[in-house]
């Protein structure tokens, strides 16, 4: 009982009052032994306190082949690196933005989905190519470029006709009344897309190539106006998420078959 007294009889009274005690007490070692018992007992609690101020950390963030696997309802952690500065995911607007690879300069076009932010895009090269042999030249060095980072790519090397440009059509009656310009008079390669090489990855789609860009010009001091055309490669490099582009084409075919049902109580 003597010592059940004093060992609760010192968890309550400060270090101060100790001595006091003690002076009531018969057993002086028996004392001393319970200060040390509960000294160490509450250097033990405050070590445990330090440690756990110390070991708690912000849980870990998820490693992008994990996030691949994610439902949709938890799309916002998705976040993933294309090119520079350029994130699949996100909703930031990267229209006026202009990008450099090696000495090659490029314009920014893409599409952003409302809910799951930017999930394809394209970087237009802005530079005034003039031949199939520079471009392809240029292609060369922007695949081994991509090659460093991905390494599963296919050769393509394939041309592909997409029908002349409504933008180039527009240019070219502007400058001349209907009766004077003939669409025929366009090159037929306007518009043709050259797809060089595609890397293909779970999380990233990569294609690059060029497309054939004409500019129309008149001469009006000749009668009739005489419309000459002039050809520049244009170089691309196309981006796409699979992982997004299958949450979006998911989405809009749930959203579809709902809107049929709604529609067909109509009828």
């Amino acid at each position: 009982m003597q010592i059940q007294t004093l060992y609760a009889t010192l968890s309550q009274t400060s270090y101060m009052n100790l001595s006091l005690i003690f002076k009531k007490m018969k057993h002086f070692p028996v004392s001393l032994f319970l200060i040390f018992l509960i000294s160490c007992n509450q250097t033990a609690t405050q070590n445990e306190n330090t440690d756990s101020t110390t070991v708690v950390k912000p849980p870990p963030i998820l490693e992008r082949s994990e996030k691949i696997n994610l439902s949709k309802d938890t799309f916002f952690y998705y976040r993933h690196k294309a090119f520079d500065t350029i994130e699949f995911g996100t909703h930031n607007d990267y229209r006026d933005n202009y990008y450099k690879l090696l000495t090659l300069d490029f314009k920014f076009g893409g599409q952003i989905d409302y809910y799951y932010g930017l999930y394809t895009f394209i970087l237009k090269g802005i530079d005034n190519i003039q031949s199939h042999e520079s471009a392809i030249d240029y292609l060369k060095d922007i695949a081994d470029v991509i090659d460093k980072k991905h390494y599963s790519s296919q050769m393509i090397n394939r041309k592909v006709s997409e029908g002349v440009s409504p933008l180039l059509l527009l240019d070219c009656k502007v400058l001349m009344t209907p009766d004077e310009f003939n669409p025929s008079s366009i090159p037929k390669d306007a518009s043709t897309k050259y797809i060089y090489k595609r890397w293909t990855k779970k999380e990233t789609i990569i294609e690059a190539g060029y497309t054939i860009d004409y500019s129309c010009k008149v001469d009006k001091e000749k009668s009739p106006k005489k419309i000459s055309f002039e050809r520049r490669y244009e170089l691309y490099i196309e981006f796409e998420s699979p992982y997004l582009r299958q949450m979006i084409n998911k989405r809009n075919g749930t959203e579809r078959n709902s809107d049929i049902e709604k529609e067909s109580s109509k009828f």
